[in-house]
């Protein structure tokens, strides 16, 4: 389950359930970075962050182009990679 997201937006292509080797538990126990730390990403960031369960967070990096698609994973160029980034000042 995605905290805070529409679901219902992210149409037919998000079903964790029928492909991550678990289904969703509908209970968020993990912050999943929409912008990738690796990419600098903000660690604490409202807009950078989605609570998510366990299989959901494996299914959204498994599956990143659908992620990218449902507004799971920002990619430079997007127009909120800025905003998702770790602050320079």
């Amino acid at each position: 389950m995605l905290d805070g997201l529409e679901l219902v937006a992210l149409g037919p292509s998000f079903d964790p359930s029928r492909s991550a080797k678990s289904p969703c538990t509908g209970r968020s126990v993990l912050l999943h970075h929409r912008r990738l730390r690796s990419q600098g990403g903000a660690l604490v960031s409202q807009i950078n962050t989605a609570a998510v369960c366990d299989p959901c967070h494996a299914w959204i990096h498994e599956h990143p182009f659908l992620a990218h698609q449902a507004g799971l994973i920002v990619r430079q160029g997007d127009a909120e990679w800025d905003a998702c980034g770790v602050s320079e000042a």
